[in-house]
């Protein structure tokens, strides 16, 4: 078989210097090496050294301008007339002090307080749905014996009475209201309707004032029992009941109304 040529050499020339790499793409170095004297070696390592510082430098640099990039807050000089000033704050909660317990009741408002009824709340003359009645006077019992001819409140808890008398139609009706107080309002509960019955021989009034035939009416509200007695020669009984009914209503608006609960 016959003998092949040698294959061409692939290195350049004896004596002559190969091609040079380019440099990476956007990243120029910063340090030249000079040329190396004929018969010397070039130090390797200052070039080593200062790529290698050249490349850190560029990556904080680049690392700082992708942080601006991104928004994230940058340090920069005091002073500046667009810088937003922040407020700093604790993040620690303040521990709440509890009061120490109070060992006394607690206060009752001056609103709740109970209060003694007085003749003086309602004086006047009454006026209500187009009727019309002249007070005449009222009074404060301290007890209720005086409006019963026997013991029918008392024996029940009534402690104290408070009475009005009034006129209407030109003195054809008179009437006496009672506001009887009991102890409990349970115990003033009991005169409803159906309950326990009240009568006229029950109650104690002015006779010079109440010697004609009339009507009378009642009704409970809270510890209160209201008593409505009317009597007319001339108007008629029908009349007489709504009356007494309206008067009734009216004061219980009135007692509901009360700023404070009435004290027994």
């Amino acid at each position: 078989m016959p003998e092949q040529p040698p294959p061409p050499p692939t290195g350049p020339p004896p004596g002559r210097p190969g091609p040079q790499r380019p440099p990476g793409s956007g990243w120029e170095p910063a340090y030249a090496t000079a040329t190396p004297r004929s018969g010397s070696h070039p130090l390797k390592w200052p070039a080593l050294v200062g790529s290698a510082l050249v490349l850190v430098i560029s990556l904080v640099v680049s690392g700082v301008m992708w942080t601006r990039d991104e928004g994230e807050p940058v340090a920069g000089p005091t002073g500046s007339p667009t810088a937003t000033p922040t407020t700093a704050t604790s993040s620690a909660a303040p521990t709440p002090t509890t009061p120490p317990p109070s060992t006394s009741s607690p206060a009752v408002p001056a609103s709740s307080k109970p209060t003694r009824l007085r003749a003086k709340e309602f004086a006047g003359n009454w006026r209500y749905a187009g009727r019309r009645a002249h007070y005449l006077g009222a009074t404060n019992h301290s007890s209720c014996s005086s409006v019963e001819t026997g013991s029918l409140f008392t024996d029940n808890g009534c402690r104290y009475t408070v009475e009005w008398r009034y006129s209407a139609r030109d003195g054809a009706i008179a009437t006496t209201f009672y506001m009887l107080v009991f102890d409990k309002e349970k115990h003033a509960a009991r005169f409803t309707n159906g309950r326990k019955d009240i009568s006229q021989y029950d109650i104690e009034v002015d006779r010079s004032r109440h010697a004609s035939a009339g009507q009378f009416a009642w009704k409970p509200v809270d510890n209160v029992l209201l008593l409505a007695v009317s009597t007319s020669p001339s108007v008629g009984s029908g009349d007489l009941e709504d009356f007494n009914q309206d008067l009734i209503g009216d004061r219980t608006l009135d007692l509901l109304l009360r700023r404070h609960p009435v004290k027994p």
